[in-house]
This record gives C-alpha cells, sequence and structure tokens, in this order.
C-alpha cells in the first residue's frame, strides 16, 4: 500500500470501528524497526504520521522480553459521549488493504 492511501485506510477503519464496535478506544500497534545508520529503533515515521492525522495519539511503549520487539500503542477516543460497556471488548487483527483509484475517489 503506497503511504499516501494509508491516511484514507486508517480513518475507514475508525469510522467502521466507532459505528458499528460501540467501543470508547480504539488502539493500534505500530512495530519499531530498525534503522540502518543508527542502529536504533523506532517507529516508522512515513506510517505514523497519517496514522497521528487521523486522531491516534500516543498511548504507550510495548517491549517484548523474549523477542526484543518494540511497539508504540497508540489511541484514538471516542469524542463526545462514552459508551457504558460490561466488560472491555477486543479484537486483535492484522489486515493489509489495498484501495482501487476509484474507491479513493469516492471516499
Amino acid at each position: 500500500m503506497q503511504m499516501r492511501n494509508l491516511e484514507k485506510a486508517v480513518d475507514a477503519i475508525a469510522k467502521y470501528c466507532w459505528e458499528e464496535m460501540m467501543c470508547n478506544d480504539i488502539r493500534m500497534e505500530i512495530h519499531h524497526i530498525k534503522d540502518a545508520e543508527t542502529g536504533k529503533l523506532a517507529a516508522d515515521p512515513d506510517f505514523k504520521a497519517p496514522v497521528a492525522k487521523c486522531g491516534f495519539r500516543w498511548k504507550t511503549l510495548s517491549n517484548d522480553p523474549v523477542t526484543g520487539k518494540r511497539a508504540q500503542i497508540m489511541q484514538a477516543t471516542r469524542q463526545g459521549d462514552k459508551i457504558e460497556r460490561p466488560e472491555p471488548f477486543s479484537v486483535k487483527l492484522a489486515l493489509v488493504l489495498t484501495l482501487s483509484p476509484s474507491e479513493i475517489a469516492t471516499n
């Protein structure tokens, strides 16, 4: 997926979650990658910027002691009235979206 389409894809997913899943927060993990020049682990800024434009903000950092992998947890919070849920609701998944030019133009 091209990065210019990422913002539209994240926005569409968030809109779906707000309308269909009745949740107060949406969290997304952005796994860190090693910078070839510095050797440091960090979230890809070209990936993180469109996610931030969709209202996701830094929540916390997750480190896996077994694998050494690190992920930045980004969270978007429902604006307006909160939804009362008797139990937490969690959906964990990963997917890759490809938007055709006609789908992008209509959204």
